[in-house]
């Protein structure tokens, strides 16, 4: 049994590299396709169930277009149910029974966005395929079928509108079940609901492959080109079942297709595990879609050859993996093979998934896992870059059973999980993109499916580019002006903006670029890109999803109207968060501190503040001054690493500041306010609005005079009344009005007598007296007075001494080393010459010499080191 649930998260870059398109969505088609059980010898025993899943509580409705039979279903959030059986018999019956119209496609419409699938089991027959929303459906298809060999069962494909007046080409790759022919095209009008089956012509006992056949949007009734979805498949086939099919099993194929736009140039493949071990693996059978035949595609660096059809190639693969390049855009499928099947063991039987390329890689997915038909392994099997493992998250754990280095992608990891047999939804997550398929094995059934991907349109997008930031970004932010850039493989001669459809963006005036001329060009994936730049700003009002329109018109664009219209959603998000702070409390002439802050997980890299005022500055943190008082308007910006920006403006009050002016006059000696010399003061308070209250003193410090007199009289005089001697102080008011002071230093000098006693030297004189007695004189003294001196003269005799020495060699006396006689004239302690004669002998000194050792820690005469000592 098979059970195909195929995630598909469709992302086309919008107005950053882009908006995703996901499997998740408000509206699904899907059909009943063509199942072997339909005729098998107990006819429809087959059912068929859809799947809904949702994070938010949901209302859906199930519905067949043209009957009655209508389900609505309240689905709480988180959580996922089956549906009731579609219907099968009756006058709502909406089988696909053979090729041609139908007009019973299944609906789904649900009022918040959720995922669907669509599963078709019985007795060892299952399908299952994860249904994408219209917003994924395209304009070419090429058909992805697989090998076709069961008895009685076609390979089959069936194209679904989801609007009326659709018209459709079809070229069939083979003959088909219908008188087709191969290789010519035919058209099928189909209006909302409908269908149009295609089934390969059975030759023989099989069914002609109808891998290839292309399918394309032409315009309809109205004009205009209509998108639709593909599902390819087949009643039961086998895959390498050699020449024993009896000994293998056989299985339902069904899966939704990628278009031609979200085609990659890059694979990286991973093997199935067996039923017995995740990490024993079986081998797998690969197909790989050319659009064009001249593509070259490398399997390991080793060019392919055999292309089948015109159309594709295809290779058994043993390895643990591979790396699949091409120089154009291709799509690849991956297979499981019928048990026993190219040398397979273990559980199992055929299954398809459609893998995503490197381009189409994800980080986040949600998929869901089955237990029909007697599922007795689930596995997840992924290809993630290495440096992504340290955050890969696989059901909220980061373990998984087994995993290796890609043997041909360096860098990249192969992870293997073991999932649940239960039917339970998984999610997987990853700070790096991955791709992955997820499947389960069981007795001659299986079932597989790409596990999620992204679905971005590889051919043509819009990016942004922020005025502030230096390339391109991921998303527009409300209130960024950005310069709308298209991406595009092609050089288109127009591209029309159709702006005048967007709700936020200003300004929205359509714009048609004829001829346009890129502004540049980059390479990704091998594959050319050139860059169309919208003139002008642009900038979105709101946070929110918004759609830009935009046609591209080529003759290379392979459609009905060689052009490719491209609703592309924009997520607009908020700047960063962004508030600044200003302190302390903001008076003229005093620094306020202005700091941005910000919430954001992505800090903002750049501050451009204004301060109304006409100044402007550009770091964080803002030391300012305000000269004048009043209130001011300060803007700050915030700038990410992306560009985006976001703004605050708040007002902010500059008070003033109070000035007093005092002129004050003291006299010396006196203070004011502590202040003692003349001179302008500044005192600086705080006044009742917290700001500085200034007062600016201007003293005058006017001298008091001051006059000292000193005055002499002799004892019995007296001057201006004072007759003894002292000090007096008078002070008077001067002309100024302050002090003038004067200072008498009063002296009364008395009759002065003097007594002097001499003494001198036999030979000498003092005062003219040469011999000792006492002499008086009166004489007027220099203050005016008399002045008596009384002289006791004394005489003293001139003193002899003689002195005999001796001195050893090498001493001195009285500073005399060698002998003689040597006389020395000294003053006496009265003053007069004292001689002394002083007759030195020196002695011869001997001297002897000691040679002494000692051993170490002894000691001689003192000494412990060795060395010479006198």
């Amino acid at each position: 049994m098979r059970t195909i649930a195929f995630i598909i998260f469709f992302f086309i870059q919008a107005v950053c590299p882009a908006q995703n398109f996901t499997n998740k969505g408000t509206e699904f088609w899907v059909g009943y396709g063509h199942n072997e059980l339909f005729s098998a010898a107990t006819p429809n025993q087959q059912n068929m169930v859809l799947y809904l899943s949702t994070e938010l509580a949901a209302n859906v409705t199930v519905s067949v277009n043209g009957t009655a039979w209508t389900r609505t279903y309240a689905i709480p959030a988180n959580s996922a149910i089956p549906t009731d059986l579609i219907p099968k018999t009756g006058a709502d019956d909406c089988r696909i029974t053979a090729e041609g119209l139908f007009a019973r496609g299944i609906h789904i419409v649900s009022d918040v966005p959720i995922t669907a699938y669509a599963h078709t089991y019985g007795q060892y027959s299952s399908g299952a395929t994860m249904l994408l929303p219209v917003e994924t459906y395209s304009y070419t298809f090429y058909s992805v079928n697989a090998e076709q060999n069961a008895g009685n069962s076609y390979s089959w494909f069936y194209v679904v509108a989801s609007e009326n007046n659709t018209t459709v080409r079809i070229t069939p790759s083979r003959p088909t079940a219908g008188g087709r022919a191969q290789g010519v095209p035919f058209t099928v009008n189909l209006n909302k609901g409908e269908l149009y089956n295609v089934m390969g012509y059975i030759n023989g006992n099989s069914s002609y492959d109808l891998s290839g056949s292309r399918i394309q949007s032409l315009p309809g009734a109205d004009g205009i080109c209509h998108p639709v979805a593909v599902f390819s498949g087949s009643s039961r086939t086998y895959i390498c079942s050699g020449s024993d099919p009896f000994n293998s099993g056989s299985d339902y194929i069904m899966q939704q297709v990628f278009p031609l736009n979200a085609w990659g140039v890059k694979y990286i493949t991973a093997p199935t595990s067996k039923s017995t071990a995740p990490s024993a693996f079986n081998p797998n059978k690969y197909r790989v879609y050319v659009r064009d035949a001249n593509t070259l595609v490398r399997r390991n660096g080793v060019l392919l050859s055999g292309l089948l059809n015109n159309s594709f190639y295809d290779f058994v693969s043993t390895t643990p993996g591979d790396v699949i390049t091409a120089t154009k855009p291709i799509l690849m499928a991956q297979f499981i093979p019928s048990a026993n099947g190219c040398g397979s063991t273990g559980l199992g039987d055929p299954e398809m998934f459609i893998i995503s390329p490197v381009e189409q890689a994800i980080k986040n997915i949600v998929f869901y896992n089955s237990d029909k038909q007697a599922i007795a392994v689930n596995y997840l099997t992924m290809v993630i870059p290495t440096n992504g493992l340290a955050s890969l998250l696989i059901d909220g754990s980061n373990s998984w059973e087994h995993s290796y280095p890609h043997p041909n992608a360096p860098g990249y990891t192969v992870v293997v999980k073991q999932l649940p047999v239960t039917p339970m939804q998984h999610r997987v997550s990853s700070d790096s993109a991955f791709t992955s398929v997820t499947y389960g094995l069981g007795d001659f059934v299986s079932y597989g499916y790409n596990a999620g991907t992204n679905l971005r349109n590889l051919e043509s997008n819009v990016q942004v580019k922020n005025i502030y930031g230096t390339g391109l970004t991921a998303y527009a932010c409300a209130g960024t002006p950005f310069h709308p850039v298209f991406k595009t493989t092609y050089k288109p001669s127009s591209i029309l903006w159709k702006l005048s459809e967007t709700a936020m963006l200003s300004p929205n005036a359509d714009v048609l670029q004829t001829n346009p001329v890129p502004t540049d060009s980059v390479t990704e994936f091998q594959r050319k890109f050139y860059l169309y730049q919208l003139p002008g700003n642009y900038t979105f009002s709101n946070i929110g999803i918004d759609t830009i329109p935009v046609v591209l018109t080529d003759l290379l664009i392979e459609n009905c109207s060689y052009s490719t219209s491209l609703k592309i959603p924009v997520n607009v998000v908020a700047g960063p968060d962004v508030d600044f702070t200003a302190a302390p409390t903001a008076c003229e002439d005093k620094t306020v501190v202005f700091t941005g802050v910000s919430a954001a997980t992505i800090f903002p890299t750049k501050w451009l503040w204004t301060f109304g005022d006409g100044n402007i500055d550009s770091v964080q943190t803002v030391p300012k001054t305000y000269t004048t008082a009043g209130s001011y308007n300060v803007n700050l910006t915030a700038v990410r690493t992306d560009g985006c920006i976001n703004s605050r403006q708040k007002p902010i009050e500059i008070l003033p500041a109070s000035f007093t002016a005092i002129s004050q006059v003291i006299c010396e000696g006196q203070s004011y306010n502590g202040h003692t010399v003349s001179g302008i003061y500044s005192d600086t308070l705080t006044a009742f609005n917290s700001c500085d209250s200034i007062i600016n003193l201007n003293l005058t410090v006017k001298p008091r005079s001051f006059s000292t007199v000193t005055q002499s009289i002799c004892a019995g005089q007296s001057y201006e009344g004072y007759s003894t001697a002292g000090i007096y102080t008078d002070v008077f008011v001067a002309a100024n009005g302050c002090d003038s002071v004067r200072t008498l230093n009063l002296t009364v000098n008395a009759i002065a007598t003097t007594s002097i006693s001499q003494s001198i030297c036999q030979g000498q004189s003092y005062l003219g007296y040469t011999a000792a007695g006492i002499y008086t004189d009166t004489f007027t003294g220099a203050n005016g007075c008399d002045s008596v001196r009384t002289l006791n003269l004394a005489v003293n005799a001139i003193a002899t001494t003689s002195i005999s020495q001796s001195i050893c060699q090498g001493q001195s006396y009285l500073g005399y080393s060698t002998t003689g006689i040597y006389a020395d004239t000294f003053t006496g302690a009265n003053g007069c010459d004292s001689i002394r004669t002083l007759n030195l002998t020196v002695n011869a000194q001997s001297s002897s010499s000691i040679v002494q050792k000692i051993c170490e820690g002894q000691s001689f005469e003192g000494y412990t080191t060795a060395g010479t000592y006198t």
